[in-house]
């Protein structure tokens, strides 16, 4: 019997991340299953080029946007979370008088919650993180915007509590489930541990000769291996520790893929390390897979990661991984997924630690086969399967 599927979030294409990434692949299987889908997402980090749509179409499928800042003036920050989840609320309502038995998948608080609010009782809420611990990374020097992020924690954790109480709730990891009990206080029943999917399709290895002419068309150095990185460039990401890795390991280049807070940080940094010639920062961009296809080893540098959608599109591409070990300091999920034979760890959250563990995936690579790699992580991780899991 055909569903109707609505898919919830705060950004959507052309803003790129694993979370939109999760909503395109969730939509795709809707459509397979010729179920009827919308999805409803604000206007964060839409370029400023991008046309001003209330209601677009990407990829066939309706993607309606209201506005995450509605007045642009000084003192409208302090309206805009009221004005922008009223007008969330609005749109939410208007879905629920259509179609009450509409199945909703959401995969941010504020838009589950507001969700359960106007009526509708099938809300799974696919957990991203808990963004207390997300905020944990973010250094703040002034008191003010100390005052400001202690702010930011207390509200959202009000708001990502009340949504994990209410909401069937779908985490990936027992990292995450433990951290979201912590947060709720409630139990293992109201949770479902699942796997996100990948998508073979584009993420896949590419023959020798396919390498080499798009590592020619980046303009990379074959003779070297290629670490890769992609990822928000934001403190919780790790990726200065993989630069000055990097500036340990000589026969080495880095290729970065991102965008963020930290990037002048970044390129200062390799400036300093004299490592112009081996590294390469590029925009994010939709056609990630290429970037996937060209390289050799990818860098999992989080300090908190639930699990990171980029681990399993490395995987599906063929690449080996290097990675911190759970820590006192890193909590992340990579080591509960059954991978570690492709996975180098760095025992402690230092450049030199990773540097060991970079210098033991290049001494590997000799004996590694992307196409048997490919294969495990397509067998393990499935949209398909987390769609009809999400639907029934």
């Amino acid at each position: 019997m055909k569903k109707n599927i609505l898919l919830l979030s705060n950004a959507y294409y052309p803003s790129i991340g694993g979370i939109e990434n999760s909503l395109r692949h969730l939509a795709e299987e809707a459509k397979n299953n010729n179920d009827n889908v919308k999805i409803i997402v604000s206007d964060l980090s839409v370029p400023v080029g991008y046309p001003k749509k209330a209601i677009d179409e990407v990829e066939g499928v309706i993607v309606q946007r209201y506005q995450i800042a509605p007045l642009k003036n000084v003192f409208g920050k302090f309206l805009n979370l009221i004005l922008s989840n009223y007008t969330l609320f609005k749109l939410l309502k208007s879905e629920f008088e259509k179609n009450s038995d509409t199945v909703v998948i959401a995969r941010f608080h504020f838009a589950a919650l507001l969700a359960t609010k106007v009526g509708f009782n099938n809300v799974r809420y696919v957990v991203p993180s808990i963004v207390r611990n997300q905020l944990k990374a973010e250094s703040k020097n002034t008191m003010v915007s100390k005052l400001v992020l202690k702010a930011k924690v207390f509200l959202h954790n009000i708001v990502q509590r009340k949504a994990l109480r209410v909401c069937k709730n779908f985490v990936f990891s027992q990292s995450m489930l433990s951290q979201c009990k912590a947060l709720a206080n409630n139990t293992d029943s109201d949770y479902q541990i699942t796997k996100p999917g990948v998508d073979e399709r584009r993420f896949s290895p590419l023959c020798i000769a396919d390498k080499q002419s798009q590592i020619d068309l980046l303009d990379l150095d074959s003779s070297k291996p290629i670490i890769l990185f992609i990822g928000r460039f934001v403190k919780a990401k790790g990726a200065d520790l993989l630069i000055q890795a990097l500036a340990k390991v000589p026969d080495c280049q880095l290729v970065m893929v991102g965008e963020g807070e930290e990037k002048q940080k970044y390129l200062e940094l390799v400036t300093n390390l004299g490592l112009g010639d081996r590294v390469k920062i590029f925009p994010p961009t939709k056609e990630v897979e290429k970037y996937y296809k060209i390289a050799d080893i990818f860098a999992m540098t989080s300090n908190y990661e639930p699990l990171g959608q980029t681990i399993l599109e490395a995987l599906s591409s063929g690449l080996p991984l290097i990675a911190f070990k759970k820590s006192s300091e890193v909590d992340t999920a990579t080591q509960e997924l059954d991978i570690d034979e492709f996975v180098s760890y760095a025992e402690n959250y230092t450049a030199p630690d990773l540097a060991t563990a970079m210098e033991t995936a290049v001494n590997k690579l000799q004996t590694i086969n992307p196409q048997i790699i490919h294969q495990v992580a397509n067998e393990k991780f499935s949209w398909a399967r987390l769609y009809k899991e999400l639907v029934n």
